[in-house]
């Protein structure tokens, strides 16, 4: 009767208090410090932007926001892949290996896209927008901004 009674509650704190520490994590993970950016940061909202300078961003903006999105998915999926191959115990080294180099390939991939779309914003801002620009190569704000797959 006690192992009966041990198992309840062992399963009622495992249902009950468990989901609650996981969740609480996982809702943390998008966002950053604040003591990890410049008092004086502001991202591109908040520049003063004049609306020809505005349009521009906007149309950089979405033109990557496209690539980045399908390389997110393309990475998303070659990550499975190779989650695949690793559990498949008739795949080779050599297989893992190769799906382990089309992830680090697309990975690469968009990270220099996301470069790419932070030197465009950089040629439309003035200096002195330039100058409080979060960019988002800040180390702290990079992990919240591309929110990788």
């Amino acid at each position: 009767m006690k192992k009966r009674w041990r198992f309840a509650v062992m399963f009622f704190l495992c249902t009950v208090l468990l989901p609650g520490v996981l969740f609480a994590q996982a809702g943390r993970q998008g966002q950053r410090p604040a003591s990890c950016l410049r008092p004086t940061c502001a991202p591109v909202e908040k520049l003063g932007l004049s609306e020809e300078r505005r349009n521009s961003i906007d149309r950089i903006e979405k033109h990557y926001s496209d690539q980045i999105l399908g390389l997110r998915n393309e990475l998303m999926s070659k990550r499975f892949e190779l989650q695949s191959v690793f559990r498949n115990p008739q795949a080779d080294e050599q297989q893992v290996r190769a799906r382990a180099r089309e992830v680090a390939e697309i990975h690469n991939r968009w990270q220099a896209m996301m470069i790419d779309y932070q030197l465009e914003i950089r040629d439309i801002l003035t200096p002195e927008q330039l100058m409080l620009w979060c960019a988002s190569t800040d180390s702290c704000f990079i992990k919240g901004w591309s929110k990788e797959p």
